[in-house]
């Protein structure tokens, strides 16, 4: 009688384990088209937003390029509410290459009482043929990654402009909620009117325009 319980719940045992085993493969199988969905969604978007300069952003891309210091000259009002904003000063990222093959960031600047503050993340491209559509994922934030579109980029590689869209789900929100206008020197840029013409230029045609997104000029604290 006892043996013949022992079997039953030995048996039940297995079936429950069965039947999670089962269950879990269903939920990663679910998770994961829900995420090609959205990768193939942003992708979509990003195009949408670049137009005419999708294919040209994609060939001007050179990692080699890309990777070092940049500092910051231009932002929007937007990027407060994604961690940054305008009151930072003497605002930097540094991008390294990844034994994966991603590329390693690192982040710093000085608050309004002249503290460094700073913060590491990865990104990685949406699809190695789309270089340009980036995500990134940040050490102390509890989001899985954010999207990090590189949309402009100039001549000879000295500045870009990383768009900060917001998407749900794969519902474009807004495309052009905020930017970080970067560059590999900040007086070389400031001293150039051409350049800095066709940065404003590119800010106004994408619509970077009202109190929330429009070009604020990023402080330097002198450090």
């Amino acid at each position: 009688m006892y043996i013949i319980k022992i079997k039953n719940c030995v048996n039940f045992i297995i079936f429950i384990n069965f039947k999670m085993d089962f269950l879990s493969e269903k939920v990663e199988s679910y998770k994961n088209k829900i995420e090609d969905f959205n990768n193939d969604r942003t992708i979509k978007l990003y195009k949408d937003f670049t137009g005419e300069d999708f294919e040209p952003l994609q060939k001007k891309f050179d990692i080699n390029s890309f990777l070092g210091k940049w500092e910051q000259v231009v932002t929007s009002r937007s990027t407060g509410i994604l961690g940054t904003g305008i009151s930072l000063t003497n605002v930097s990222a540094i991008y390294g290459l990844t034994e994966e093959g991603n590329v390693s960031v690192f982040n710093s600047a000085y608050d309004q009482e002249l503290k460094f503050t700073s913060i590491s993340g990865v990104s990685r491209a949406r699809s190695e043929n789309i270089p340009c559509c980036r995500t990134v994922a940040f050490d102390r934030i509890p989001v899985n990654e954010g999207n990090y579109w590189i949309t402009y980029i100039n001549d000879d590689f000295s500045v870009i402009v990383v768009t900060a869209p917001v998407i749900l789900l794969g519902v474009n929100i807004v495309s052009n909620f905020g930017f970080y206008a970067l560059t590999k020197d900040r007086d070389s840029f400031w001293s150039n009117k051409e350049e800095v013409n066709k940065l404003y230029s590119y800010l106004e045609k994408k619509g970077f325009t009202t109190y929330i997104n429009e070009p604020i000029v990023s402080g330097t604290s002198f450090i």
